[in-house]
């Protein structure tokens, strides 16, 4: 069994379930099922922990933030090498990684750099400029070490599939910031409220709709992979 880790409801909402539910696994297929934990840390262990007794491999899966200028939004982060804020290294399966290379569709763009996970959220161009270069990473997430860590503890193989959906050039509004709830999910509501106190940001949190909208994309065309294995 397959368990895959996602971070945020609208991430998970490719995979079509008519309710997705936060905090417990949720099966798609005899093979497949997954968990929304919300954002950090905290929350990707509280998975880990959860899914350990029921899977044999973890997907770390979700939207990443690009750190290098050749990535795009909508491109694919599928890396060879996790690493944390300390520079622990996490070998990802190769096997696992292969074998989904191989399943690809001939459009999708992937890369193998290495992917970082950051504790906090990279707000500002210069913040990611600075962290790229700092740990040697073309991608950051806020998740995929402390997956990756738990897993290599509890003897079960994993792997990220990771999606730029804020580029090299682009910045994290404020509003978009503050409208990750306690549980770390997204919220909406939220959302709308900080536009209508900083209306200034309203043309940077269309643009990143847009990129969100071009990683999810990729996510649907992943999701087809994943029900082929």
């Amino acid at each position: 069994m397959i368990g895959i880790i996602i971070p945020l409801i609208r991430e998970a909402s490719v995979f079509k379930v008519e309710k997705i539910a936060t905090k417990r696994p949720i099966k798609l297929t005899d093979n497949l099922l997954f968990f929304v934990s919300g954002v950090g840390t905290k929350n990707a262990e509280d998975a880990v922990n959860s899914l350990a007794s029921e899977v044999t491999h973890i997907i770390s899966w979700g939207s990443a933030a690009g750190l290098s200028k050749i990535l795009k939004p909508g491109d694919l982060i599928l890396p060879e090498l996790i690493l944390d804020e300390k520079g622990t290294e996490y070998v990802t399966d190769s096997t696992f990684n292969n074998r989904m290379v191989q399943l690809f569709p001939k459009e999708l763009s992937y890369h193998h750099g290495s992917l970082c996970e950051s504790t906090n959220m990279l707000k500002e161009v210069e913040e990611k400029r600075l962290f790229g270069k700092k740990h040697n990473a073309m991608a950051c997430d806020m998740e995929s070490a402390t997956i990756a860590k738990l897993a290599k503890q509890k003897g079960i193989s994993f792997s990220a599939l990771r999606v730029i959906s804020d580029d090299y050039n682009t910045s994290i509004p404020q509003s978009v910031f503050l409208s990750i709830n306690k549980d770390g999910d997204f919220s909406i509501g939220a959302l709308f409220f900080q536009l209508l106190l900083n209306p200034k940001e309203i043309v940077q949190v269309i643009r990143l709709g847009k990129n969100f909208s071009k990683a999810k994309k990729t996510m649907l065309k992943l999701k087809n992979v994943l029900f082929s294995l």
